[in-house]
């Protein structure tokens, strides 16, 4: 198993020039939404390859991707070396998904927003409701994230709750966290971040699990002792809902977002009644590890 602060270190790198305010243009939504993801998993013979969002997410910052990361690894080859070979591989790790789930992400969490406006059905009749949560729901989000801002990382709240006495009244416990700068896959293997806020909030769980119902975001501030003795002083403050609104600069911008969605529904509901029964038919397992099945779908998905 890769180290975190290996995988966490490529990551950075190769995240870091990407700008919180670069068009990340969602062309599978554009351009048809869900039917692309029952297509590549048709294709597939049921199977949805990971591959696919992987290449979509090189494609965001295609000068990093394909030159910038190479140039750092040459210009620093006796120390880069094995930190690359670790990220490559597991980034580049073997992962597929059935069509059922790609097709459920799609569709409830991604052009549908279901899960958001507590309509994302487990099975028919059984919703998420994300109001029921007992746990303490803990978010972390960065200004970095070019995939998803905090804006998107927390604007479900303000639309599951009316005002933060609804939380109460639920007695649910929100934290929230805002990083200045980490990027999409830093946030999950970044090493510094492993080290610092993963470290932090696990070690303040039960303080977490203490506090009165609410909203509140968690703030790591400065750091005391060195090495393995590091400590980071950790504080919560209440927030309301306008501060969560103070984060974005409006939301206009989501409105042609229904558009899209509706537009997803028509063209899965077109794909259903005439080409998957097709598309199904033809494929096969053989069919499905054919080298360049699915390369195509990679611009579109």
């Amino acid at each position: 198993m890769p180290r975190l602060d290996q995988l966490g270190h490529l990551a950075e790198k190769e995240r870091q020039q990407q700008r919180a305010d670069m068009c990340a243009v969602h062309v599978g939504g554009v351009e048809g939404g869900k039917w692309l993801a029952m297509l590549a998993s048709d294709l597939g013979h049921g199977l949805f390859d990971g591959a696919l969002l992987v290449d979509n997410f090189e494609k965001l910052n295609p000068s990093r991707s394909y030159f910038g990361k190479y140039y750092d690894l040459y210009a620093k080859v006796d120390a880069e070396a094995p930190r690359f070979l670790e990220f490559e591989r597991w980034w580049g790790g073997f992962f597929l998904m059935n069509a059922a789930e790609i097709d459920w992400i799609v569709d409830n969490v991604f052009v549908g927003n279901r899960l958001a406006q507590n309509e994302a059905e487990l099975e028919p009749g059984r919703k998420v409701d994300l109001k029921a949560v007992r746990a303490p729901v803990i978010v972390f989000a960065s200004h970095g994230d070019n995939i998803t801002p905090p804006q998107q990382a927390l604007n479900w709240i303000p639309d599951t709750y009316s005002d933060v006495d609804e939380i109460r009244i639920r007695g649910q416990r929100i934290i929230y966290m805002v990083h200045e700068s980490i990027g999409h896959l830093g946030i999950f293997v970044s090493g510094s971040v492993a080290l610092k806020e993963h470290t932090e909030v696990a070690s303040v769980l039960e303080t977490i699990e203490s506090l009165a119902p609410g909203l509140y975001e968690m703030m790591i501030e400065r750091e005391t002792g060195e090495g393995l003795d590091k400590r980071f002083l950790v504080s919560f403050a209440e927030r309301s809902l306008e501060d969560l609104a103070a984060l974005d600069d409006g939301r206009a911008d989501e409105i042609p977002f229904a558009a899209v969605a509706r537009l997803s529904d028509v063209q899965t509901e077109a794909y259903e009644k005439t080409l998957r029964p097709l598309v199904r038919a033809l494929s096969t397992r053989e069919t499905a590890r054919l080298p360049d099945n699915g390369d195509w779908m990679s611009e579109l998905v």
